[in-house]
């Protein structure tokens, strides 16, 4: 009994090992195929922008960005078809 309890112990002990010992997939992706806009860098399946400089400001701080945001955090159902294609990459 004390042998089987021993050996159980042992068999955990080591899976545990080699599961811990096994590295975690990457974050960070490059791919050939991307967005002429991007940077081709992907961080968690979304692609990486390219640095946008104090020219953008203006187009940061448009009137109807608070419609766009307002679309995307409202709830699924109101979502246009396009909105939904966007969330889903």
């Amino acid at each position: 009994m004390l042998r089987t309890r021993l050996a159980a112990c042992l068999c955990l002990l080591v899976s545990a090992s080699l599961l811990a010992a096994q590295p975690a997939p990457p974050r960070y992706e490059v791919r050939r195929l991307h967005d002429p806009n991007g940077t081709g860098k992907f961080y968690m399946g979304r692609e990486i922008a390219q640095v946008m400089g104090h020219l953008g400001a203006g187009w940061l701080d448009r009137p109807e960005r608070e419609k766009e945001i307002g679309r995307l955090l409202s709830p699924a159902s109101e979502r246009g078809p396009e909105v939904s294609r966007f969330w889903r990459r």
